[in-house]
């Protein structure tokens, strides 16, 4: 009888068109009623592009379709790897409400967003391979895309790390993937470096030294109000990690051996991505959508299956808490 009063939300297209169209809503009001800010450049080349592009109609437009991409990869990634018991909506609506509820990672092309793309691909291609002996390649393509994320993003680099933890989860980690996804990294360095050398890019006008200090964190001194509102926004999305991951003390058993493994490196990468943010908070909308991309997994692994009221209600309130701060945010 317990079973059978298993409440589940409606997994058909129409239903993921609904919370794509909502998504893309809130997007076109914060566009309108906010003023954008975008967090400081930590690119390792100079882009020549004017500051307020990124803010401009077609900045937003390009930001929503990174979006609508990294949400379809992340709804992918959910279903394809069951980490839900069943196709399911709830990735699509955790990251969109995730993203678009906040206006400084809806409306405003940071280079977070395009970071998160990119580590959300190289997750997919790191879940994969999965025990797979012959992976070096694919390591290097997930590296590869990763360094040549970070001269858009420095912080990208930081990422690299917990590729290798996650090749250890994924029990592929050995001396061929180790060195194919170094050799990644050389292989973007020497690119780097000839084109900077050669003139072909931007950023002989700009010292190395100064380029190497976007790589270096900010600190809370500077922290202005929308990037202290941002560290409340995290709070309902972490409470409900944690539920998961006390939920998953008591249903590991059940799950089969790859869907751990999958689920101990998102949870891996949530946990360094808040790190980062408490030692880096001036990047925190950077850092947000990365940590929305693994959060709204794990949010739609723990509402895979309600079976009380408690639960939906829970489901409910976040929806609401999430709304009721983008209008606060808006007005």
């Amino acid at each position: 009888m317990y079973e059978q009063n298993i409440k589940r939300l409606p997994t058909d297209a129409a239903a993921h068109i609904i919370c794509i169209a909502a998504g893309i809503l809130l997007i076109i009001i914060s566009a309108l009623l906010t003023a954008p800010v975008r967090e400081s450049s930590t690119a390792l080349i100079n882009i020549p592009v004017p500051e307020t592009w990124y803010t401009s109609t077609w900045g937003v437009t390009l930001n929503t379709a990174i979006i609508l991409l990294t949400t379809l990869i992340i709804a992918g990634i959910t279903n394809r790897y069951a980490i839900t018991s069943s196709y399911s909506i709830l990735p699509t609506l955790f990251y969109l409400m995730y993203q678009c509820c906040n206006p400084m990672t809806g409306r405003v092309l940071q280079q977070g967003n395009i970071g998160a793309l990119a580590i959300i691909i190289s997750t997919s291609i790191l879940f994969g391979n999965y025990q797979n002996k012959n992976s070096a390649g694919n390591i290097y393509g997930a590296t590869l895309l990763l360094a040549l994320t970070s001269l858009l993003w420095g912080r990208a680099l930081f990422y690299i790390p917990l590729l290798w933890i996650g090749m250890m989860q994924m029990h592929i980690f050995n001396l061929q993937t180790f060195s194919a996804s170094l050799l990644a990294i050389l292989t973007i360095l020497w690119i780097y470096t000839f084109l900077l050398i050669a003139g072909i890019i931007p950023g002989l006008d700009t010292p190395t030294t100064e380029l190497l200090k976007n790589l270096v964190p900010g600190g809370y001194m500077t922290l202005d109000i929308s990037e202290q509102y941002g560290l409340i926004y995290l709070l309902p999305a972490i409470i409900i990690l944690a539920a998961m991951a006390i939920n998953t003390l008591y249903r590991e058993t059940h799950d089969k051996i790859s869907v751990r493994s999958y689920n101990r490196h998102l949870n891996t990468t949530a946990v360094f991505t808040l790190l980062y943010i408490a030692a880096d908070p001036d990047g925190i909308f950077n850092y947000m959508p990365v940590f929305n991309s693994v959060a709204a997994i794990q949010a739609a692994r723990y509402f895979d299956t309600i079976k009380s009221l408690k639960k939906l209600r829970m489901l409910y309130a976040t929806i609401i808490i999430y709304l009721s701060m983008y209008i606060i945010w808006i007005l």
